[in-house]
């Protein structure tokens, strides 16, 4: 599966779930046009609108526990314990819950980027030289429309705690950053299923652009230093195909760059989806590879 979404460095280049039974189940309903993600969008407003009705109830609760129950036992210094003891307790149950389902969400919206790249994706996607490395690829732009309604509906709906608005924000931060990290992942992983050719890695660029985009639109994203960085990071990674092979090492080393922070298996695992990185169909690796990271 993919790595670690909460990673602005990735050691390895992350590897899709194709053999995932319900990403297959989705890629099959994709391909058969029978899948909408307008079902996704749905749960997630009702889970949502779930919690904000647990939140009214909850406000509601401790109000009447503060200004009724507490007033009159006040003076009982046991039953007070006993009774805020069990407040507390359930308190934290009910956080839980919701905890686990938030999680539940996360884990079902990365499964879904995976299968939208695995179906959309061609494999000829960054290796042409025909008139579209002038256009975005489908599965970015299909990727950048699910995370742009996802990151709306954790801005406009989402809440995640029942006592405390501040908690909302740093919570809801933190779900749309495990989001847009997944991203990166998927986006990531999508290259080890290409190779791409010079002009592809023009395309490929803006692909990485289109996703950054959508990231860039929503305020709360751009609170998010690690998110951020990461892609910024993409950035960086995509010259790994523009350059000439010659270019390669100076690129890679160059302190001033965040590349030179990449391991030098990372570096290897993209640099082998060049299209010019082997010679003949026999897979036969380039000169020029043999030597790339001799001094790193």
């Amino acid at each position: 599966g993919c790595a670690d979404t909460m990673g602005i460095l990735p050691i390895q280049v992350p590897l899709l779930a194709a053999n995932n039974p319900y990403i297959k189940c989705v890629i099959n309903k994709m391909n058969n046009e029978s899948y909408s993600f307008e079902r996704t969008w749905e749960k997630m407003t009702l889970f949502f609108s779930a919690i904000q009705a647990i939140k009214l109830q909850v406000k509601k609760a401790l109000s009447y526990w503060k200004n009724e129950v507490f007033v009159s036992i006040r003076n009982i210094v046991d039953v007070v314990t006993t009774c805020q003891n069990k407040l507390e307790n359930e308190m934290k149950s009910l956080e839980e819950r919701i905890s686990y389902g938030l999680k539940r969400i996360i884990g079902h919206i990365g499964a879904e980027m995976q299968a939208m790249v695995l179906c959309y994706q061609s494999k000829n996607d960054y290796n042409s030289s025909d008139a579209q490395m002038h256009t975005s690829s489908k599965s970015s732009l299909e990727l950048a429309k699910f995370l742009k309604q996802f990151l709306y509906l954790v801005n406009e709906q989402c809440i995640f705690s029942c006592t405390d608005d501040d908690t909302d924000d740093v919570c809801k931060m933190t779900m749309m950053a495990h989001a847009c990290l997944c991203a990166r992942d998927v986006t990531l992983a999508s290259w080890r299923r290409v190779k791409i050719s010079l002009p592809g890695s023009i395309k490929l660029m803006r692909d990485v652009d289109t996703i950054s985009s959508v990231i860039n639109d929503f305020p709360y994203c751009r609170k998010l230093p690690a998110v951020l960085l990461a892609w910024e990071y993409m950035r960086e990674i995509v010259q790994l195909f523009i350059v000439q092979p010659e270019s390669l090492a100076s690129l890679i080393r160059d302190e001033d760059r965040n590349l030179s922070d990449l391991g030098n298996q990372f570096i290897y695992e993209c640099i082998s989806r060049r299209a010019d990185f082997t010679t003949n169909v026999l897979g036969t690796k380039a000169a020029w590879v043999r030597t790339l990271l001799e001094n790193r």
